[in-house]
């Protein structure tokens, strides 16, 4: 592999091609094929046997076999299948939601991914069933692309409460004044009094306190 991009670099030593080729959009199992092919001719809505039925292209069709799907899960999906069996997002939203995975925007809504430095990321934005279609405006992507059926990794950018914080240390309510407690009532909790670590509610239950950056 040439030395820019083998193993160890952009590839991983440690993980499969299966695994790896879908996070830069390129499938590599026949299923994968499958749903790459599936959101080519725009049928993530509909089960395997669907794709047999495209006679205009015969490379997607010889992925599904002779009718039978070639172990792909007969009564599932693409939309369903695809991006939580086989790490490839097959609809527009889908995509979206992978892209924001890549670009750290989990705490974002739909129209920051207009602004990333990457042009098929914008088109997804920009496609008719993207931002404003399929894709609300004001939902940010850590919420939204959980109702994909994409699971969001972002280890930045990330909209968080942090588990390990509270008001004070011993209080006399007999339960904890965490994030959670915070939550109850965010009118009122959400506010700058210093807790554990010197920290205080704003700036730690981040999510609740809807106060991400």
């Amino acid at each position: 592999a040439d030395q820019a991009f083998g193993c160890g670099t952009a590839f991983s030593a440690k993980q499969t091609y299966e695994r790896l080729c879908p996070s830069i959009g390129v499938p590599c199992t026949n299923d994968q094929h499958m749903c790459a092919c599936a959101s080519k001719h725009d049928i993530c809505d509909k089960t395997c046997f669907k794709l047999f039925n495209i006679k205009d292209d015969p490379k997607c069709q010889s992925y599904v076999g002779s009718g039978i799907c070639n172990g792909f899960p007969t009564k599932k999906l693409y939309s369903e299948h695809c991006p939580k069996k086989l790490n490839m997002p097959c609809t527009t939203s889908q995509k979206m939601c992978a892209c924001a995975n890549k670009h750290s925007l989990c705490s974002k809504t739909c129209g920051a991914l207009f602004d990333v430095d990457d042009s098929e990321c914008n088109k997804y934005a920009g496609d008719g069933l993207g931002c404003g279609g399929d894709f609300p405006w004001d939902v940010r992507y850590q919420d939204h692309c959980e109702t994909e059926g994409i699971k969001m990794t972002c280890k930045r950018g990330a909209c968080r409460d942090n588990k390990e914080w509270r008001l004070n240390r011993n209080n006399s309510s007999g339960f904890d004044k965490s994030c959670e407690w915070v939550k109850r009532d965010k009118s009122k909790r959400c506010n700058d009094e210093k807790g554990l670590k010197k920290k205080s509610s704003n700036e730690m239950c981040k999510d609740t306190c809807n106060t991400c950056e």
